[in-house]
């Protein structure tokens, strides 16, 4: 049975995959700007700017992988479910 997502429609396992991968690319992107800007600024203020986005910029990095994980197990108890029902 397909869910439906906020933005993407309905959601089935593969496309929910596909989502968090998507979002896992985008936020490891992110990151790498955000290093990289910190990298070139000098300014207190854009210093800690820099490490505030660095550091949420991990945690949603971290969450989305938790996610894809979680949905890896379910996809897998799914299938061994599957199994020993045949």
């Amino acid at each position: 049975m397909a869910r439906e997502g906020k933005r993407h429609g309905p959601v089935g396992p593969g496309t929910e995959v596909q989502v968090l991968e998507q979002a896992l690319n985008e936020t490891a992107r992110r990151l790498r700007q955000a290093y990289g800007a910190f990298d070139l600024v000098t300014d207190p203020d854009l210093v800690e700017a820099w490490i505030f986005e660095i550091s949420a910029q991990r945690a949603r990095y971290s969450y989305l992988l938790k996610q894809r994980k979680r949905l890896e197990q379910t996809a897998d108890e799914t299938a061994q479910g599957g199994a020993a029902a045949e």
